[in-house]
């Protein structure tokens, strides 16, 4: 692994002492392009988890050991881990005053940016990628809308957005998990009608706009957070310790190992974190102030801007039981952008290693202008942890090697070779727009012929 340089502390986010705490791995040679990862709130791994369990290049395994990743996205990316929004992980806010819309935390996440920049000027004017999962993928497609409305404010070139399991799409249509969990065989007859009726509840709160109970009513049902000594809905109908994955009944043990790890003494000197602070320890502050003013709002508008304005790698989970693939799918269906007829009409693909039939089988995918749509397969809701895109040996974890991150080679393919088509941000589809006129007159070509083009030009060893 190359050699890296790791800076890290905290950062005022806003004029009233806001801590943003970054953790920024560096490469050796500045060439690479600038990711900013987001980790998500309530529905991902918390404070730092994409470093440590997916995609940095130091990872924990099941057994509490640490390792250095083989493949981490260091070895094509300078990377950002942003604790986001404000009272997540170890941010704090000294008058305990948490951003309560997305549009706000987005702006935090800007001025944080800005900062970044100045205290390391040599970032300026690079390439920038943004990435998210789960609730992750909301605040980055949040700060992703904020950089290209402002972006004669930053120094940076947003080349594209991943997205991946993502609360992009109205909370209620993306968790109502009822007819897969019947048809997956781990709800019968009952149990289906049960959770049905429970979801059927919630969302006439939700239109009564009671939202606090109504999301009081989901901890109880889904989202692992039922009263103590108290299980879920979900856990009494199916058994399931873990809300995450319908093959998977409880959660992962490197999640376990790595909480206890990051909520170490030892951990918090090694990040410059007050010892007497506690992981996620705001985490209900900003929650409560996030259920009033962003769990509920369509972010419909946001997510189509963005796709009319950058490339997009957007993945889903075969078995992610938070947010299923077959919820997640129609509600994408509905987007209106450049190339929505195109996606519509597109078949999906299978897709191998390394683009190669005679190899596993990892998922599907279909590409529609400058999107990339991915289901990858036997992946959970924590799918970067459950389903990296391939294996290799040099990466032990408790059963063997572990993998990289998702679909990387493929984003990569993507970023570099896709065809050259208008991107027009302040302008959607309109009833008038021909397939043609938003996404030329042929389909891009297969990720399987990025790569083929990559290595003969030398770009891909």
């Amino acid at each position: 692994m190359r050699s890296s340089i790791r800076r890290e502390g905290t950062h005022k986010g806003r004029p009233h002492a806001t801590r943003l705490i970054p953790r920024w791995d560096r490469q050796a040679e500045l060439g690479g392009p600038f990711t900013g990862t987001l980790d998500g709130q309530d529905l991902i791994l918390k404070f730092g988890a994409a470093q440590f369990l997916e995609n940095g290049p130091l990872g924990i395994n099941a057994t509490g050991g640490l390792y250095y990743r083989n493949h981490s996205l260091l070895k094509d990316f300078n990377l950002i881990y942003l604790d986001h929004p404000v009272g997540s992980g170890y941010s704090f806010d000294d008058n305990d005053r948490y951003p309560g819309t997305l549009d706000e935390a987005s702006e935090q996440a800007l001025t944080f940016l800005k900062r970044f920049l100045r205290t390391f000027p040599e970032y300026k004017h690079k390439e920038f990628y943004i990435a998210g999962e789960s609730y992750g993928a909301r605040s980055a497609v949040g700060v992703a809308y904020k950089v290209l409305k402002k972006h004669k404010q930053i120094d940076l070139k947003l080349k594209g957005a991943m997205l991946g399991v993502g609360f992009v799409f109205p909370l209620l249509e993306l968790l109502n998990s009822t007819d897969y969990l019947f048809y997956s065989g781990l709800l019968g007859d009952f149990g289906r009608r049960t959770f049905a009726g429970w979801l059927d509840m919630i969302k006439g709160l939700v239109d009564q706009k009671h939202y606090s109970k109504a999301t009081e009513d989901l901890n109880r049902i889904v989202l692992n957070q039922a009263p103590p000594e108290n299980m879920t809905v979900f856990q009494y109908l199916t058994g399931f310790k873990h809300h995450g994955s319908i093959a998977r009944p409880q959660e992962p043990d490197e999640v376990k190992w790595y909480m206890g790890y990051a909520n170490s003494e030892n951990f918090k000197k090694i990040i410059h974190v007050n010892v007497s602070r506690v992981l996620d320890g705001c985490r209900p502050l900003l929650t409560k102030e996030l259920i009033e003013g962003d769990f509920y709002v369509d972010v419909k508008k946001k997510l189509e801007y963005v796709l009319n304005s950058t490339l997009m790698l957007f993945y889903t989970a075969q078995y992610d039981a938070v947010f299923p693939e077959i919820n997640i799918e129609p509600c994408f269906k509905k987007l209106r952008w450049h190339a929505s007829h195109h996606f519509l009409e597109v078949k999906r693909k299978p897709w191998f290693v390394q683009g190669n039939r005679s190899l596993p089988l990892l998922g599907y995918e279909r590409m529609a202008g400058t999107l990339l749509y991915t289901n990858v397969l036997w992946g959970g809701h924590d799918v970067s942890l459950d389903r990296p895109a391939t294996r290799t040996p040099g990466d032990k974890g408790k059963h063997g090697p572990v993998a990289r991150g998702v679909r990387l080679d493929d984003w990569l393919a993507l970023a570099r070779w896709i065809p050259c088509r208008p991107v027009v941000p302040s302008r959607s589809p309109d009833d008038s727009a021909t397939v043609a006129d938003w996404v030329g007159p042929t389909p891009p070509p297969a990720v399987s012929t990025l790569r083929r083009r990559q290595r003969s030009s030398g770009q891909l060893d």
